[in-house]
């Protein structure tokens, strides 16, 4: 299953009108739209509506743990050109020192990018990094409830140094399905590595060799899970694995150490 969450419906359309979702009839938090083995879901603006959109989708869709899970909207930079798509490769809110890094897919395509989510929309741009309100808020939501591997953010460049951020939803609509062939198939690789990763089963046995490392807590055993399912994903050596962390005895450690494998690894790949 693919899960897309937007801010805004003029973000949504395309898709809508792409794969012929239907807006799920009765009441819900959000509005909903879904056809075969997709979902979409329209947040509002600002960080707390998105992460409370993709908490409350990932408690309302049972495959939400093992689904791909896609933020797409709109985005800013200094230099990029209006309709330019951008996978976020790293992602941070202004002002935090907290980062996460979204683990490209194989075979990916698409430049990469940082994203900087701003509580309000920017007319000033940093030199290296898109510009958007909600991809923090959702990457943090989102990794909490599926594999971090699985959840990756789209942005399309709808502002400038040139051009100042605007509210035009027709232009808005316009400029992602103008590049709907390229969002579709990024969403077929991320499906295909949905149905892979459900296939990987990490024996217990080995699991437990990690947990012997150190304490980790119910929360952390989760974490711990995800990265090593993901590592093995990318075909990575977890008895490498296992060899590099050995002397670290803080838990935090040792999933930040596998974190930066996980992120290494892909990027090989």
């Amino acid at each position: 299953m693919l899960i897309c969450c937007c801010a805004l419906h003029c973000e949504a359309k395309p898709l809508i009108d792409y794969y012929r979702l239907q807006k799920l009839p009765g009441q819900t938090v959000f509005d909903v739209y879904q056809g075969q083995d997709i979902a979409l879901v329209v947040s509002g603006i600002g960080a707390l509506n998105m992460a409370a959109a993709t908490a409350w989708a990932a408690a309302f869709f049972d495959a939400a743990e093992t689904a791909g899970w896609i933020n797409l909207g709109v985005a800013g930079h200094r230099s990029l050109a209006v309709g330019e798509l951008l996978v976020a490769s790293k992602v941070s809110a202004a002002g935090a020192n907290h980062a996460i890094y979204p683990v490209p897919l194989p075979r990916q395509q698409l430049p990469l990018s940082p994203v900087i989510s701003y509580p309000q929309p920017q007319s000033s741009y940093p030199d290296d990094a898109l510009c958007d309100m909600e991809a923090y808020a959702y990457i943090h939501t989102a990794s909490r409830f599926a594999p971090i591997e699985l959840c990756q953010s789209l942005k399309i460049i709808s502002d400038n140094a040139e051009l100042e951020p605007h509210r035009d939803k027709a232009v808005i609509s316009q400029l992602i399905h103008n590049r709907i062939d390229d969002i579709v198939g990024f969403s077929g690789q991320l499906m295909e590595l949905v149905t892979t990763h459900a296939q990987q089963k990490l024996p217990t046995q080995q699991l437990q060799r990690f947990l012997a490392l150190a304490h980790f807590t119910q929360t952390q055993q989760v974490q711990l899970k995800k990265l090593l399912l993901g590592l093995r994903l990318h075909d990575h050596n977890l008895d490498q694995s296992l060899q590099s962390i050995a002397r670290l005895v803080d838990s935090r450690q040792i999933l930040r150490q596998l974190e930066q494998q996980l992120h290494w690894r892909s990027e090989q790949l």
